[in-house]
C-alpha cells in the first residue's frame, strides 16, 4: 500500500469523506499576480474575521502553491507527488497538522482554525487574509494551515483580514491588454512560409525592435520598432488610449508581416543578377566585378513595413540584387 493510499484511510476513518478528499483534485490554487495590477488595497484596518474556506482561491506566500490542486499539496509530503513548478512545501509542518488531526480528532482541529484566542501560541500569529471584494475570493498568507483547512474539510478559518476593491478601469484596461498579449504570443509561435522574426526587449517588459529575416536563403530584410506592454503595472493600466494603440499596432504588425510573407512568395528566384555583373562572371572579369562592387559597396537596403506593396517590393528586389552580387563575388575570387 502507498503512503497515499495509507493517509487517505486514515482520513477517511478520522470522518473526511473520500468524496471529499477526491474532490480535492480539482482545488487549483490561483497566483494573486492576476488581481493585483487592478485591485486596489482599501484604507481600513485590518479585521479579524471567519472566513469560508470555499472562498479561499490561493496562498499568497513565497511557497510553491499556485498551479498545484489542494490534494497534490498535501500529498506531495509523502514524496509520491511531484508538484508543478520550482520548489516545495514544508513537509514537517502539514505533518504537524496531520498528527494533530489524529490525536485530538477533526472536531477539536476544525475548531482549531476558527479560535482566533490562540493568537499568541500561533508561529506566525493568525494568517493574513486578502479579500478581492468584487470577485467575492481570498487569499491566505498561511500556506500549511490553508492546505490542512480545506484537505480537512474545515468549512471556515479566521484570520486578520484586508480588503482590496476593483478599480474597473483598470480591469478593462487589463482585459484588453491581455487580449493584446494573446495576439503578441500568437505572433511568436506563427510559422511564416518565407520569413522568420526575431524580437528585442527591454528591461521594462516593452518589446523595443522586430526583426524581419528571409529565410531562403537567411537574409536580413529589415526591422520595425514596436512596444507591447508585457504584465503592465497598476498604473500603466490606468492609460486606455495606451491599449487600444497598442492593439491597433499589434493588428497593422500581423497584417503587414503576413503580406510580406505572401509578397516574397517566389520573388527571390525571379531576381536576376545585375547585367554588368552577370558579364563579369561569365567571362571571369574579376577587376571589372570588384570595381562595380566597390562602388556599391555602402548601397543596403531594408524594408519599411509602413510602406505600400509596391514600395515594399521593389526594396525586397534590391536586397535580394544585392545578395546575388554578394554571392557572385564569392564564386569569381574562387574563379583560377
Amino acid at each position: 500500500m502507498s503512503r497515499i493510499e495509507d493517509w487517505t484511510n486514515i482520513l477517511v476513518d478520522l470522518g473526511i469523506s473520500k468524496e471529499h478528499i477526491e474532490s480535492m483534485k480539482d482545488y487549483q490554487m490561483q497566483s494573486i499576480a492576476r488581481y493585483l495590477p487592478y485591485y486596489e488595497e482599501q484604507k481600513r484596518e485590518e479585521k479579524t474575521e471567519l472566513i469560508s474556506t470555499k472562498k479561499i482561491k490561493g496562498i499568497s506566500t513565497g511557497w510553491n502553491t499556485s498551479g498545484n490542486s489542494i490534494y497534490s499539496l498535501f500529498f506531495s509530503v509523502t514524496g509520491e507527488i511531484k508538484l508543478k513548478g520550482e520548489g516545495g512545501i514544508h513537509a514537517n509542518r502539514i505533518l504537524e497538522n496531520f498528527n494533530s488531526l489524529q490525536k485530538n480528532g477533526l472536531k477539536y482541529q476544525h475548531d482549531f482554525y476558527v479560535n482566533e484566542t490562540l493568537e499568541p501560541v500561533l508561529r506566525d500569529g493568525l494568517p493574513r487574509l486578502q479579500y478581492f471584494l468584487d470577485d467575492d475570493i481570498y487569499f491566505s498568507g498561511a500556506t500549511h494551515r490553508t492546505i490542512c483547512a480545506l484537505m480537512f474539510n474545515a468549512s471556515e478559518m479566521v484570520g486578520k483580514v484586508k480588503v482590496y476593491k476593483k478599480n474597473y478601469v483598470k480591469y478593462e484596461n487589463w482585459l484588453l491588454s491581455n487580449d493584446n498579449q494573446k495576439v503578441w504570443k500568437e505572433l511568436l509561435k506563427k510559422e511564416f512560409r518565407n520569413i522568420f522574426i526575431k524580437i528585442e526587449s527591454n528591461t521594462y517588459n516593452k518589446v523595443t525592435r522586430v526583426e524581419i529575416h528571409f529565410n531562403k536563403p537567411k537574409i536580413f530584410l529589415g526591422e520595425v520598432q514596436v512596444e507591447v506592454r508585457i504584465n503592465p503595472s497598476g498604473e500603466e493600466l490606468l492609460d486606455k488610449q495606451y491599449f487600444q494603440d497598442e492593439k491597433s499596432r499589434l493588428k497593422f504588425l500581423v497584417k503587414k508581416l503576413e503580406e510580406l510573407d505572401e509578397l516574397i512568395g517566389d520573388l527571390y528566384s525571379e531576381v536576376k543578377l545585375p547585367f554588368v555583373y552577370r558579364v563579369s562572371l561569365k567571362y571571369n572579369l574579376k577587376f571589372l566585378y570588384e570595381i562595380k562592387l566597390l562602388l556599391e559597396e555602402n548601397k543596403y537596403y531594408f524594408i519599411d513595413i509602413r510602406n505600400s506593396r509596391n514600395e515594399i517590393e521593389g526594396t525586397l528586389r534590391k536586397i535580394f540584387q544585392r545578395q546575388l552580387i554578394t554571392e557572385g563575388s564569392n564564386i569569381i575570387k574562387n574563379k583560377k
